[in-house]
């Protein structure tokens, strides 16, 4: 046998091909120079410093939480199919008793095998799985397939590459065992908003359903299960999850019995290997699709597992952190357990279930309730499911869709002044953001519950500091949220500017401490740099590149009102004044009203000459929509500009001819909606 040891680890190489069939090029050279050097397994600062996508791919912990959540007592024997650099193969060494890794690099096998040389119950087999197989036995409870059975075609061949893949899985699976898959929706929301498809980076591709082939493929939720019954396994076999943003950073994982509620999937652009255009808003639709029933369609991923389904409803990771506070959340049909994905983030937990007890007698006989935990085990907390209640977030997020400002500015009020109780209890919760304020459905100003008081200082503090915090993470969450007027907001508790500022401050300093200084995901992609392209901010290049549209519209009402089927579009004459056009408009007998739109777009307009029958006639006959600024000129801050001239009451008809020179000049619709 042909075999590589590295450390604890045997790479088995007797199925190698003598070369590497596929590799994202020298970059891997890095890597294995930067994990050979680290036995420590701390990469952040590499991937921070070299700030490129194979880096923050191959080596972030955050890939582990595809397979957190998968409930294993440490006995399970795993496969690995597609283990690369072993950004998964680490947690499945902690979380199980032996992990089989098949990968057709070497190269990336030596990385997996120097970041993980201390365990002894990995083994890699290098080669192409098809081979490796047969080699293989039969008594695997797990099989995980990561981001690999995408490329089925491309290594198994025949004519049902898929399917086949699934058969030869399946003969390797020990009774009640599973097969975890977790692949792009070939249908996800990103792809509809301007995202490349992952593979072949082709704008499209998937939803056009690669028409020029490639050497991937991606399937919709239901293929993949057609795809299973193709392979053998039963209806009740095949149970779908969404893991969100998507597989390959997920840090919240959703499932049919617990879908994403509005508002929730707000983290979207995560182009981190390459450009992309943003055609929409991603939040706004999914909350839309949310609304109608549709998710699942739109996921940007799938985590499919074949075998029995596995318990799990909804789970979020709070790992983005550094390692002491990294924590995940589930909830289950009957509570919400918080459980600690490193070992001294469980010396976290429990500080935060000492403090929730603190926190309960300081707000004792108030309007708020703390929701205190229970202790379970060696690195969970246990609490109630709280139903029959709504986060204050989204109270607040109705009210501002329904322009309901002055209930919103009450509600606020109340928040601020129901955290004050007991401020002299010598504890505060820094934690009070609205999401984790829960009201009651019927009655937002009936007794409220707190939930997730992870964040706690001994210090004593106004009501007006932790107010700001919960107003300004509401903000930056969704900066369509500023319609509250924040400002005005603050004013209304007593925070002045310049205390906003010092909040502010503090908090950049606070998430300092959280994240350990290291960059957060978000902070990440901008660092790589991949350009984002906003359709609406190319619409809006374009229409100043061309002008207003100067596409002047004429309504002609004969008395039943303005309608699309009475109107037309003159032509104009460059008018004798500069910039200016002129339009000869001759209203059909019994017109009575005349409207005339400029342009549609935001404008100014300067009418600089209107004659009525041939006759002069002042500017002030006429009716608009804009702002009058003298003179003849108007400000229309709208998209639809209205100009409106209309019969008197003595003579109900136009008089004649109509002739109008006008000047219009565009502006940006960033500019009209702050006028």
């Amino acid at each position: 046998m042909k075999e590589e040891k590295i450390g604890q680890i045997t790479l088995n190489l007797d199925h190698y091909p003598g070369e590497d069939l596929y590799s994202d090029g020298e970059v891997e050279q890095e890597m294995l120079s930067v994990v050979r050097d680290r036995p420590d397994g701390t990469y952040q600062d590499a991937i921070e410093a070299h700030c490129n996508w194979p880096f923050l791919y191959h080596l972030s912990h955050l890939r582990e939480n595809i397979v957190r959540w998968v409930p294993m007592q440490g006995t399970e024997k795993c496969l690995e199919v597609g283990s690369g650099c072993g950004a998964i193969t680490g947690a499945l060494s902690e979380m199980c008793g032996q992990v089989d890794c098949v990968d057709l690099s070497l190269r990336r096998s030596r990385i997996n095998a120097y970041r993980h040389c201390y365990s002894d119950n990995i083994r890699i087999h290098v080669g192409n799985f098809q081979v490796v197989e047969e080699e293989l036995p039969a008594d695997y409870d797990y099989i995980f397939l990561i981001g690999a059975f995408e490329y089925g075609g491309l290594y198994i061949g025949g004519e049902n590459p898929y399917r086949d893949f699934l058969e030869i899985l399946k003969k390797h699976l020990a009774p009640g065992g599973r097969i975890i898959i977790a692949i792009e929706n070939k249908t996800g929301m990103k792809y509809w908003a301007g995202c490349r498809e992952d593979h072949n980076g082709e704008f499209f591709s998937g939803l056009e359903d690669y028409p020029c082939g490639g050497p991937a493929r991606t399937f919709t939720a239901r293929e993949l299960r057609q795809l299973a019954r193709s392979a053998g396994f039963g209806e009740d076999a095949c149970e779908i999850l969404y893991p969100y943003p998507d597989y390959k950073f997920m840090h919240t994982l959703f499932s049919d019995r617990r879908l994403p509620e509005v508002g929730e999937c707000k983290t979207n652009l995560c182009n981190y290997d390459r450009d992309r255009w943003e055609i929409f808003d991603e939040k706004l639709v999914y909350d839309m699709v949310i609304r109608d029933g549709n998710f699942p369609f739109f996921s940007n991923s799938y985590i499919c597992v074949l075998g029995e389904p596995i318990d799990v409803r909804f789970m979020r990771f709070s790992n983005d952190r550094k390692s002491a506070y990294r924590i995940s959340t589930e909830i289950t049909g009957k509570e919400v357990i918080k459980r600690a994905l490193t070992k001294d983030a469980w010396e976290h937990l429990k500080t935060m279930h000492e403090n929730e007890e603190r926190l309960q007698k300081r707000y004792e006989g108030s309007t708020l309730e703390i929701v205190v935990s229970a202790t379970r085990g060696r690195d969970s907390l246990v609490y109630p499911l709280i139903r029959g209640h709504v986060s204050l977030e989204k109270v607040l997020d109705d009210y501002l869709s329904d322009k309901r400002f002055r209930e919103f500015r009450e509600l606020f009020a109340e928040y601020a002044e129901r955290i004050d109780y007991g401020r002299e209890a010598g504890i505060s919760d820094l934690d009070l953001v609205f999401s984790n304020v829960l009201v009651p459905k019927e009655n937002p100003f009936g007794p409220w519950k707190i939930i997730d008081c992870e964040w706690t200082t001994q210090r004593q503090t106004g009501p007006g500091e932790i107010a700001y915090r919960a107003l300004y993470c509401y903000l930056l969450e969704d900066e369509s949220r500023k319609t509250c007027d924040p400002d005005k907001l603050l004013d209304q508790i007593g925070v002045t500017p310049e205390m906003a500022a010092a909040y502010r401050s503090a908090e950049m300093e606070f998430q300092k401490s959280v994240t350990g200084g290291y960059a957060a995901l978000g902070e990440m992609r901008e660092n790589i740099g991949n350009p984002v392209r906003r359709l609406s901010e190319m619409q809006r290049g374009l229409d100043v590149k061309s002008g207003p549209n100067s596409r002047l519209q004429i309504y002609e009402d004969p008395g039943t009102g303005y309608s699309e089927e009475v109107s037309y579009f003159p032509d104009g004459e460059v008018g004798d004044i500069p910039g200016s056009k002129t339009y000869h408009i001759r209203p059909a007998d019994g017109c009575r009203n005349l409207r005339i739109d400029p342009c549609s777009k935001p404008c100014l307009v300067k009418v600089e000459r209107l004659l009525l029958g041939g006759k002069p006639a002042n500017a002030a006959k006429l009716l608009t929509n804009g702002k009058s600024l003298g003179g003849g000129a108007y400000l229309f801050t709208t998209s639809d500009p209205q100009i409106e001239l209309r019969g008197s009451k003595l003579r109900p008809e136009i008089p004649g001819d109509v002739e109008i020179t006008l000047i219009v000049s565009g502006i940006s619709g960033k500019i009209a909606g702050r006028i």
